[in-house]
């Protein structure tokens, strides 16, 4: 009940008596703590929402006492939700929330952050691997059976651990410090927890914003096409390059060993790839026109890419709007993982369309010799590490020599990469290689410049 008091005075200014009104307001504080109930706790799981955690961890770094922030998110509930519904995987949730309560009652709090991942803080440790323990203590005891729509399965947590003052001194820092360690546990796998580390976490993050840039890379017009020369031995004469791509990231190129991996696991290599193949063809179709006759130029086409959709057509449409582009397409084994059949068909068009093909990397891997045999390549590209040591190691000198003399009797052309020194470029001329690509003769260089180093080696176009 509410009450208002109200004095009546006489007319000499005297009160006389007070007039009390009262008023019901169950109805009203009904209404506000369903309203600070709505704001601050979570409705599946009835613990502290996310924004509500967050100031009760401000609060308790005000005490100034050592708190361990803890990042947890279940393993496999994806999994739980795509066979059994969502519903399920919300029942999964609240058995989760409901342990963690009790293994962790006041003055520790768990809260939920979104979907499978919660919060734990823990105030009042007494020395930092305290959190450590207490990490592994919530992943063991949460790390069990759970009873899902008639079904017993089993589901672990992972956990990334930050510890105040140590790794941050505010609740946002904190806490993203977790959720990073936590990133860290998930890549290893189920079970596991991961402290806060600034230079592994400081990678992590980069990792992330490389990935973010890298998906728009191209519709910023951030990669620049680069060519590396490749060459006859015996004379040095130009005879057409390799096209590589740079990515140009806030005025720094990125090295392509970290951001061409990247692109093969995020997607970003199909629209990348895509473009390195028309930016090249359209450089070929210039030159070849500016010089009077054919600028091989070759382009790799990732695994990722020669298995994704529309490449044929893609390739088709090149050929249409590039007639004089003289384009090569190298592969590696890697397109042959899986389904060797299809990548067989895609190579018999490609060959068809008047692409010639290139075995890159050969050497590496399992370097199976049917390749050679059923498939339509012209060309064969020996891996640089068997190049780099072969005046030294005399194996690799006999294998490069046994893949030279093998290619030929099979009609292939073949081209040695990674020549860095005089010494190598005589035992591969000895051998017969056909062409050299390497720094001994050219580094990469943007595709600008390329037209004029033809004009300055005299290349006649003749291979």
């Amino acid at each position: 009940m509410r009450a208002v008091v109200s004095p009546i005075e006489d007319d000499a200014g005297q009160i006389t008596h007070n007039l009390i009104i009262t008023e019901d307001i169950t109805d009203q504080k009904g209404y506000e703590a369903a309203l600070f109930r709505k704001e601050t706790v979570d409705d599946l799981t009835g613990l502290p929402n996310r924004d509500f955690g967050r100031e009760r961890l401000r609060q308790v770094l005000g005490g100034g006492t050592m708190t361990a922030v803890i990042y947890l998110d279940i393993d496999g509930l994806t999994r739980v939700n795509e066979t059994f519904g969502y519903e399920c995987g919300n029942e999964v949730i609240k058995a989760v929330a409901q342990r963690l309560q009790e293994l962790f009652p006041p003055p520790a709090m768990v809260c939920r952050q979104a979907g499978d991942e919660f919060l734990l803080v823990l105030p009042g440790l007494g020395i930092a691997s305290e959190a450590e323990i207490q990490a592994a203590r919530a992943l063991r005891e949460c790390s069990a059976l759970y009873s899902v729509a008639g079904s017993m399965i089993t589901l672990t947590l992972r956990a990334g651990v930050a510890v105040f003052p140590r790794d941050g001194s505010d609740a946002a820092s904190l806490i993203d410090d977790a959720y990073s360690a936590a990133i860290r546990a998930r890549e290893t796998g189920g079970g596991t927890y991961r402290l806060f580390n600034r230079t592994l976490d400081e990678q992590v993050k980069r990792q992330f914003e490389l990935d973010n840039d890298l998906r728009q890379a191209v519709a910023r017009d951030e990669l620049r096409l680069f060519a590396q020369a490749y060459v006859t031995p015996a004379d040095g004469i130009v005879r057409g390059a390799e096209a590589l791509v740079r990515w140009e990231r806030d005025g720094a190129l990125v090295s392509p060993g970290e951001f061409i991996p990247l692109a093969e696991r995020n997607g970003a290599i199909v629209p990348i790839s895509e473009w390195i193949v028309e930016n090249a063809a359209k450089a070929s179709s210039a030159m070849s026109d500016h010089l009077g006759f054919p600028v091989p130029i070759s382009v790799n086409i990732s695994a990722v890419e020669f298995r994704s959709t529309g490449l044929l057509s893609r390739l088709e449409g090149i050929r249409e709007l590039y007639p004089l582009a003289a384009i090569e397409i190298e592969v590696t084994e890697g397109v042959f993982a899986g389904d060797m059949k299809t990548a067989g068909a895609y190579l018999k068009t490609i060959d068809e369309m008047g692409f010639p093909l290139a075995i890159d990397d050969f050497g590496t891997g399992y370097s199976s010799l049917s390749y050679l045999r059923d498939f339509p390549f012209s060309k064969l590209k020996i891996d640089r590490s068997f190049i780099v040591d072969m005046v030294e190691r005399p194996r690799h000198r006999d294998i490069v020599a046994a893949t030279v003399a093998l290619a030929h009797h099979l009609g292939l052309v073949v081209t040695a990469e990674g020549v860095e020194d005089q010494a190598q470029n005589d035992l591969l001329k000895a051998m017969g290689v056909d062409y050299i690509q390497g720094y001994l003769f050219h580094k990469p260089a943007p595709i600008e410049l390329f037209e004029d180093l033809i004009r300055r080696k005299r290349y006649e176009g003749q291979s």
